[in-house]
């Protein structure tokens, strides 16, 4: 995939979120008996000029859950990324997407 050289970012976070990626986490933790409620996801989304020519896009998630222990909310929030939610499999392999994780 391209890169790109920022010129516009986007920032939106949800707590507890009911779609994309969070609603994907909430439903990735309940399935394991897990309580990912009050994780907090930040979503940045950057445009500008790809290396290719033309313009693209790339994409920061952030997931924040002191309650829960990190590897354990790494996990969490990986299966909801790869598997679950509807954002990423509608960008996998088209947008660079970088997945952080702060657990307790």
């Amino acid at each position: 995939m391209d890169s790109i050289k920022p010129l516009f970012t986007a920032v939106g976070s949800v707590t507890g979120g009911r779609n994309g990626h969070g609603g994907a986490l909430d439903f990735v933790a309940v399935q394991k008996k897990k309580n990912a409620k009050g994780a907090t996801v930040t979503c940045s989304v950057s445009i500008g000029p790809r290396d290719a020519g033309g313009f693209g896009i790339a994409v920061k998630l952030h997931v924040k859950d002191p309650t829960l222990p990190q590897a354990e909310l790494e996990a969490l929030a990986r299966e909801a990324h790869e598997k679950i939610c509807p954002y990423s499999h509608a960008t996998r392999n088209n947008v660079p997407v970088e997945l952080s994780v702060e657990g307790g």
